[in-house]
C-alpha cells in the first residue's frame, strides 16, 4: 500500500533506519540528562526510549506473535521492530515475551480464551490495536506508528489509506471491482 514499508524480497530497509533512530534518540537523551533538561524536553512518555533490550523480543518472534494475534500475513519487519519499539515503554516487565510464550504454544481455537485467563487480555489487544490502526497508546501518550501501511485498510478489502494515491492518475474513475460485477450480472 503505502511506499515507506514496502519490501523488496531479502531486504529489510527498516533495519538501517530503526538502528539510527534509536542510536540518535539515545543520545539525545543522554545529552539532556547531562544538561539537566529531562525527559520533558522530548515530550515525555509518546517519543519514550525503545524497551530495554531483556523487554524486547526478537524480532522475527514479535512478527509472528503479530501474525498469530492478527490472523493476517504480515511481512514488514521494519514495521515490526517500530511497533515493539512503541510499545515497549508501555509494556511492564516481561509481559511481552510471556504473551509470545503463551501465543507459540497455543491453538488458533484456544488462543482468545488462553490469553484472557492469563490475564493479557490488554497487552494483546494494545499489539492487534497497533497494527490495525498504526497508533500505540493512547490519549497523553498517543504515538502513530504508520497510517497507510495500517492493517484496517487491507482487512476491508476494497479501502486505501485517505490521502493515499491509487496506482494511476484517474483510477478513481473506474466503477469499483464488486459494483462492476454486479452489473455483469444483470
Amino acid at each position: 500500500m503505502g511506499d515507506r514499508y514496502e519490501l523488496e524480497p531479502g531486504v529489510d530497509p527498516g533495519e538501517a533506519d530503526f538502528a539510527r533512530r534509536t542510536a540518535l534518540t539515545a543520545l539525545l537523551a543522554a545529552v539532556a540528562a547531562a544538561s539537566g533538561m529531562g525527559a520533558g524536553m522530548f515530550g515525555g512518555a509518546a517519543h519514550a526510549q525503545p524497551a530495554p533490550a531483556a523487554a524486547r523480543l526478537d524480532p522475527a518472534r514479535f512478527l509472528e506473535m503479530s501474525r498469530r494475534l492478527t490472523a493476517q500475513p504480515i511481512r514488514s519487519r521494519s514495521l515490526a521492530n517500530e511497533i515493539q519499539a512503541a510499545i515497549g515503554p508501555l509494556d511492564v516487565g516481561d509481559n511481552l515475551g510471556r504473551l509470545a510464550d503463551l501465543v507459540e504454544r497455543s491453538t488458533p481455537e484456544q488462543l482468545g480464551r488462553a490469553i484472557a485467563e492469563a490475564g493479557y487480555t490488554g497487552l494483546a489487544d494494545m499489539i492487534v490495536v497497533a497494527w490495525y490502526s498504526g497508533t500505540v497508546g493512547g490519549d497523553k501518550d498517543l504515538r502513530i506508528v504508520t497510517h497507510s501501511d495500517a492493517l484496517a485498510w487491507a482487512a476491508t478489502g476494497y479501502a486505501k489509506a485517505p490521502g493515499t494515491c491509487d496506482t494511476a492518475f484517474g483510477a478513481w474513475t473506474a466503477q469499483p471491482v464488486i459494483a462492476a460485477a454486479k452489473g455483469a450480472r444483470r
